[in-house]
């Protein structure tokens, strides 16, 4: 991963703490980083600093809350159609996938639209599986039932597997047994192969990273080709939903990514 990318010639990157990868990381790859839940004013002082630098335009990539305060941001501009918000609908490990493709893109002298074109792609082709703590965050519409699932997970200390992308979420499985659910993540890994070829993927895990190697353990297979580009531990966007002890994989087709020999992390590094 080079060291000095500060500066993005082209197009800047504009990425939010929701991804998961620390901000001095997100610096080195040359995007420029604001906090979760960002104030429309603080984002518009940003994207204008940066088109002082020299950037033609901005690619300001999001999920959720944060791209509708980067909308708001790109309207009180100057100057439209200086600022592309890309909202991904996705977030730890899976929005990291994106930020880390565009900046990719930009670093390659990629236009605005080309760089918001490229994370667009990624972010549709991306999924990420959660295997929950059991002590998470109560999910759901709320009421009754909501809470009964709630008490009964924890009492329990039932863990769910859950597969989101862009289209929502879905709750796959759910087993007191992380050794069980390691091995469905590998089985989607297996399964989603066979159709799309060679997979990469970002690993995250919450405040209790031991769980990883009761994750990689399944990976260890000749079955289908995978590449891991980074393990982000800890991952607090993910801790936030997930609880303390979730851990998550986020996987894209390596012919939709673009190739892992080109992938910015380092893949022996933990961050």
């Amino acid at each position: 991963m080079p060291a000095d990318r500060v500066t993005i010639p082209t197009c800047a990157v504009v990425a939010d703490t929701c991804c998961d990868v620390p901000s001095e990381l997100l610096a080195q790859l040359g995007v420029a980083v604001c906090q979760r839940r960002p104030d429309v004013d603080e984002l518009v002082k940003l994207y204008r600093g940066l088109l002082a630098q020299g950037s033609e335009g901005i690619v300001s990539i999001h999920k959720g809350s944060e791209a509708v305060a980067a909308c708001a941001a790109a309207a009180k501009m100057d100057e439209p159609g200086r600022v592309t918000v890309v909202d991904v609908g996705l977030t730890s490990a899976a929005l990291a996938l994106a930020v880390e493709r565009a900046a990719y893109a930009a670093g390659n002298g990629g236009t605005p639209i080309e760089v918001a074109a490229r994370a667009d792609a990624v972010a549709d082709a991306t999924v990420l599986l959660v295997i929950s703590d059991p002590s998470a965050p109560r999910q759901g519409h709320g009421g009754l039932f909501d809470r009964f699932a709630y008490l009964r997970r924890r009492a329990l200390g039932v863990s769910h597997l859950v597969r989101l992308d862009r289209s929502g979420y879905k709750v796959l499985a759910e087993s007191d047994d992380l050794a069980n659910l390691a091995g469905l993540v590998a089985h989607a890994f297996g399964t989603r192969a066979r159709t799309d070829g060679a997979l990469c993927y970002i690993e995250a895990a919450g405040s209790v990273p031991n769980g990883l190697a009761q994750l990689d353990k399944p990976f260890d297979t000749n079955e289908y080709v995978s590449y891991r580009l980074a393990t982000l531990v800890p991952a607090t966007e993910l801790v936030r939903y997930s609880g303390p002890g979730a851990l998550a994989v986020a996987m894209v087709p390596e012919d939709v990514y673009g190739g892992h020999e080109t992938a910015l992390f380092d893949s022996n590094l933990t961050v």
